[in-house]
């Protein structure tokens, strides 16, 4: 199946309004907390988004770093074939990222985290996205450092709180995202 833009946005959308509407109805539901209680608790959201910053633009940086170790070679091809062959661009990026940010980590750290921990909800978040792949061993490993990205992320929720989650995610993605989309293409002298 190869992915369109508008096939990418409509994934946009369900992360965004589907995911962030059953986290809210979780919290709702089984929390003893109110909802608002998880958008409220934490420091200012001020202070939140620049930590959320910080931790994106630390976490973004060292996978930049990794995606150029030939264990990674594979699944950074995969990525960057995938995004190109949608043809997003950068408004586009911008919107996945922030759909990704927001809808996941209000269902991902919000709704579930408090229930099954950080370590487990990581695990789920990165089995889900597809990146603990079995046969395929370089997805694999970009899987497990996908999954201590969002086991920080899940620390930065009980740290800070939701916007800092929210914030680092998005950047996360975004870096990535432009990464896969416009990063390194390759020179007609250099392909062999």
């Amino acid at each position: 199946m190869v992915l369109s833009r508008k096939r990418l946005f409509i994934l946009g959308l369900i992360t965004l309004f589907g995911f962030g509407s059953l986290g809210i109805g979780i919290i709702s539901v089984f929390h003893d907390e109110p909802v608002a209680h998880t958008f409220t608790s934490g420091g200012a959201w001020y202070y939140q988004l620049l930590l959320g910053l910080e931790l994106g633009v630390v976490a973004s940086l060292c996978m930049l770093w990794l995606l150029r170790m030939p264990f990674l070679k594979e699944p950074k091809e995969f990525f960057t074939n995938l995004i190109r062959q949608a043809k997003v661009q950068a408004p586009d990026i911008i919107f996945l990222s922030f759909a990704a940010g927001v809808g996941e980590e209000i269902f991902f750290r919000g709704a579930i985290q408090p229930y099954l921990g950080v370590w487990l909800t990581a695990l789920i978040f990165v089995a889900l996205h597809g990146y603990l792949n079995p046969f395929n061993l370089g997805m694999s490993m970009y899987g497990i450092l996908m999954l201590i990205v969002s086991a920080l992320l899940g620390y930065w929720f009980q740290r800070y709180g939701i916007y800092a989650a929210m914030t680092a995610h998005f950047v996360i993605d975004l870096v990535l995202f432009l990464r896969f989309r416009y990063g390194s293409q390759t020179r007609p002298d250099e392909s062999g």
